[in-house]
């Protein structure tokens, strides 16, 4: 699993192309590569979204477009 930080998380509207949906999201993460090898091959995303006692509510999973070729050790790069 590599390191997040810096996660958003905003309603998806009727404007969005992916997340148009009713109870969409669209979601923005800070990815680090905290391995010690280059990844390549792409991330996937899963998210598992919790309600404020604790319940799941919701998730899932998707690919990202965005992502570097190869990712070297000890680098970020921003999914959305």
């Amino acid at each position: 699993m590599l390191g997040t930080g810096k996660v958003t998380l905003t309603t998806g509207t009727p404007d969005d192309l992916v997340a148009s949906a009713p109870h969409s999201y669209n979601l923005s993460v800070k990815v680090t590569n905290n391995t010690h090898d280059p990844v390549s091959g792409g991330v996937t995303q899963q998210v598992v979204l919790y309600d404020a006692h604790g319940q799941v509510v919701g998730g899932g999973t998707g690919m990202s477009d965005n992502v570097p070729d190869d990712l070297p050790a000890g680098m970020s790069h921003r999914e959305k």
